[in-house]
């Protein structure tokens, strides 16, 4: 399973699922930018996307725009090449691929559904702006940098660890987002992040 092309590019894709709404064409009215990362629920974060588990690693383009409680990430290689888009909106989440598209009612069932895997997604939207997840267990072995930031912490059973920080108006916001599991392991590498 995980040697498929179709497989490892839907991985890929669904590590992600957590967390975007909207499309890259799309323009929406900047918000200014809000005084909490919990209050930051309106944005977009353009970088890298990386993943890696014992038999094979891939990285791609990631835009992800995240509004409330929905969002819409694009995945693509260079140039464009293999287009990605999972879409949530409202009750429902959508995997685009080419011509094949996919639909669950969370972005968990999607991906154990087309990979097997067994990744907490809805902790992801907060993860990745430097935050433990409400929602669940609480998260523990919480570790700060000299500024006060989170740098590492365990939720569900993974590794949360932030290097480098970026600033947006008031908000300090990862650089570096790295999210593991024993050899399975996601990287968030933000380029950019905005308020939308």
């Amino acid at each position: 399973m995980w040697n498929s092309t179709s497989t490892w590019r839907r991985l890929f894709t669904l590590a992600l699922i957590a967390s975007v709404a909207g499309c890259a064409s799309q323009k929406y009215a900047t918000q200014e930018t809000p005084d909490s990362l919990e209050a930051f629920t309106r944005w977009e974060l353009q970088g890298k996307l990386g993943v890696r588990t014992p038999e094979d690693a891939h990285s791609a383009n990631l835009i992800w725009q995240q509004l409330d409680d929905d969002y819409l990430i694009q995945i693509h290689g260079p140039l464009g090449r293999g287009r990605i888009r999972i879409e949530k909106s409202g009750r429902s989440v959508t995997l685009t691929d080419g011509d094949e598209q996919h639909s669950a009612s969370t972005a968990e069932a999607m991906l154990y559904e087309t990979t097997g895997l067994d990744f907490p997604v809805r902790h992801l939207v907060f993860w990745v702006r430097g935050l433990p997840s409400p929602k669940g267990r609480s998260a523990r072995k919480l570790m700060y940098d000299e500024s006060g930031q989170i740098s590492t912490f365990e939720q569900a059973g993974w590794q949360i660890e932030y290097r480098g920080q970026q600033q947006n108006a008031a908000l300090t916001l990862p650089q570096k987002i790295l999210v593991s599991n024993g050899d399975y392991r996601l990287t968030i590498v933000a380029k950019s992040w905005r308020a939308i």
